[in-house]
């Protein structure tokens, strides 16, 4: 798809790579009734319609009459126009901005931009529609729904221009909810790091959509503490501080504290049928999304 001067962490997305993974990824949907990571309702594919979608090299069969003749003069090979099949879902990417993902080492922020955009490579190459939302405690940044290779440019154009959020700003996926439509299905890349709210934001989007995924991205290094030394702990998102005495007792409570985080916002989403993905943030993305979209791939863990 499109070329874009980008810096890391999005320049670290292989385009051979995307296009290999989305063609596979089609292979794996075609015929399907099932979405990615369980349940997608309908497909956006290139075939026999009345709307664009894009071009590629003529090969032989194809129909004459859908030759582009401009376009096949412009890049000195047969070029054919393939359309839409009427029957679509459009898509809502939701990236959780908030101050906690760029916490510790920034491996989650890392992450769910890669992700994000690997993922509408993804649905764009399938021939889908995808919007895309930052959010925090508001909308931080949206980029309206389309579809092709300019609209791949676009998403990541906002993704890159995403600014680190300043502390205190909250985590809650209820602000995309003015952009989801009924019919939409919706991705949500969050840590999940909200004390309150996470649940009932994801039950507003499950309620208004025709269907909601949770990538939930978890990094170690948040309930990692140095050792016998006084510390004071402040909260990026409500600024609360707390000094304490470091201890392997303290690391302990932290990540108990982060395992029951993720054990209910998963039983929140087993409960609602909403398909849920755990991922460490020191996964490669390739790898995080694999897991989402098989459900043998480790889904639910």
């Amino acid at each position: 798809m499109a070329e874009l001067a980008l810096t890391e962490p999005l320049a670290a997305l292989d385009q051979t790579e995307l296009k290999r993974l989305a063609g596979v990824a089609g292979k794996w949907l075609a015929g399907r009734s099932s979405t990615m990571g369980g349940g997608r309702p309908h497909r956006r594919q290139p075939g026999r319609g009345l709307e664009f979608f894009d071009h590629r090299p003529y090969v032989a069969g194809d129909e004459v009459r859908h030759v582009d003749w401009r376009q096949t003069a412009r890049r000195d090979t047969p070029m054919v126009r393939r359309f839409v099949h009427e029957a679509s879902t459009d898509w809502l990417i939701c990236l959780d901005c908030s101050a906690s993902m760029q916490s510790a080492g920034q491996q989650k922020w890392t992450l769910g931009l890669q992700l994000a955009a690997a993922i509408s490579y993804l649905l764009l190459y399938l021939g889908d529609r995808v919007a895309l939302a930052g959010f925090s405690e508001a909308l931080d940044a949206v980029c309206r729904p389309g579809r092709g290779a300019g609209h791949y440019t676009r998403l990541l154009m906002v993704l890159r221009d995403l600014s680190r959020q300043p502390r205190g700003n909250a985590s809650k996926p209820g602000a995309c909810a003015p952009l989801a439509r009924r019919g939409d299905a919706t991705i949500v890349i969050t840590d999940g790091l909200s004390a309150e709210g996470m649940q009932a934001d994801i039950a507003l989007l499950a309620a208004q959509c025709a269907h909601v995924q949770v990538l939930h991205l978890e990094d170690p290094l948040d309930t990692t503490l140095p050792s016998s030394l006084s510390l004071r702990l402040v909260d990026v998102e409500t600024r609360r501080t707390l000094s304490v005495a470091s201890s392997e007792a303290l690391s302990g409570a932290a990540r108990a504290a982060q395992r029951n985080i993720a054990e209910t916002l998963r039983g929140h989403c087993l409960a609602r049928a909403i398909p849920y993905t755990r991922v460490n943030a020191a996964t490669h993305w390739r790898d995080a999304l694999l897991d989402h979209l098989l459900p043998s791939a480790g889904r639910h863990v």
